[in-house]
Order: structure tokens, then C-alpha cells, then sequence
């Protein structure tokens, strides 16, 4: 990998890092999420409502630790759901509160990522 690359991948990820902040600013003051706790919710919607653990750990490109961290608030205030099948396997499930708020907060990332495109 040139120097150039590397200098283009660290910009990227400086931008994405302000993306994120941004989302996460609007969508905490308006909706009480961060931009991953949305991206989780959008994708167990996208995915069903129900998905297994190590499948939306990877799909977030997350460690099942880092998982887990993240899940257990949104666990607490009913926005998801862990169901522990008989082989210990355990799935995700977003609840019917956790679709509800995941929907309203659609439009304010859509709003927000235009006026950072344009």
C-alpha cells in the first residue's frame, strides 16, 4: 500500500468518524439514540425483526463482546429482546417499541444524511 493510500483511508475514517457524531448528536437530542444504536435496530428490522447473535455481530462488524456491550442498554429499555433457544443458541429480536422508535428516527438520519451530502 503507497503512502497515498494510507493518507486517503485515514482521511475516510476521520469523515466517517464526523458522520457518525453528527447522526448520533441528532438522532440522541431527537429520538434518544446513538447512530449504532439505530444501525442495530434498522438492521434487525431489514433482517426480519429477528436475527441470530453472531449473524447482527457480523453484519455490524462487531466482537461479540463489543456486542453485547452495546445490546444490554437497549435490552433494558425494551427496545430489543434476547431469546435463548434450546441449544443455547440465542437470537435478537427487536420488540415492537424498538421498531416503533427505529421508524421515527428514519426520517431524521435520511434529513441528516442529505444535508451532509449535499
Amino acid at each position: 500500500m503507497s503512502e497515498f493510500n494510507l493518507q486517503d483511508f485515514m482521511k475516510r475514517h476521520c469523515e466517517h468518524g464526523a458522520m457518525c457524531t453528527r447522526l448520533t448528536e441528532e438522532l440522541g437530542v431527537l429520538h434518544g439514540l446513538s447512530w449504532a444504536d439505530f444501525v442495530l435496530l434498522a438492521e434487525l428490522d431489514a433482517g426480519g425483526g429477528n436475527l441470530s447473535t453472531p449473524e447482527l455481530a457480523q453484519k455490524l462488524g462487531l466482537s461479540r463482546s463489543r456486542f453485547l456491550l452495546q445490546l444490554l442498554p437497549l435490552e433494558k429499555i425494551g427496545l430489543v429482546e434476547r431469546i435463548v433457544g434450546e441449544n443455547r443458541s440465542s437470537r435478537i429480536a427487536i420488540r415492537s417499541a424498538g421498531r416503533r422508535l427505529q421508524r421515527e428516527a428514519w426520517s431524521t438520519a435520511t434529513e441528516v444524511c442529505s444535508a451532509m451530502l449535499a
